[in-house]
C-alpha cells in the first residue's frame, strides 16, 4: 500500500465534504500554501506530486478532509497559527493532568 493511500486526515467526513491540501514551511514555521479540492482522486493526485515536489526541503505536506476551512483550522489550527514558534502537531491534542 502506497504512502498517499494513507494521506487523507478525515475531520468529520461527510456528504459535502471538501479536501484541502496543506504546504508548511517548517523551517520559518508557516502555511505555505493552501488548496481546496472537491474531489478526492484530484486531491489525492495533487497531494503524491507535492509530497515528491517538497520531499527532503523541510515542508510538511497534509491532506485534510473537512466540510470547511474552518473546520480544518479547528483541527489542525496550529498550521494557520501567526505565531512563528508555534509547532504543527496535525490536530493532535494532549493533557497533562
Amino acid at each position: 500500500m502506497s504512502h498517499s493511500q494513507y494521506a487523507v486526515t478525515m475531520a468529520g467526513e461527510s456528504d459535502t465534504t471538501v479536501y484541502f491540501l496543506l504546504v508548511y514551511n517548517l523551517k520559518a514555521r508557516h502555511l505555505e500554501s493552501h488548496q481546496q479540492f472537491d474531489d478526492v482522486d484530484e486531491a489525492m493526485a495533487v497531494y503524491a506530486e507535492t509530497e515528491i515536489k517538497y520531499l527532503g526541503h523541510g515542508y510538511e505536506v497534509v491532506l485534510v478532509g473537512a466540510e470547511s476551512i474552518e473546520a480544518v483550522m479547528i483541527t489542525h489550527g496550529s498550521y494557520f497559527d501567526p505565531q512563528p514558534d508555534a509547532i504543527p502537531t496535525a490536530g493532535l491534542s494532549f493533557s497533562l493532568s
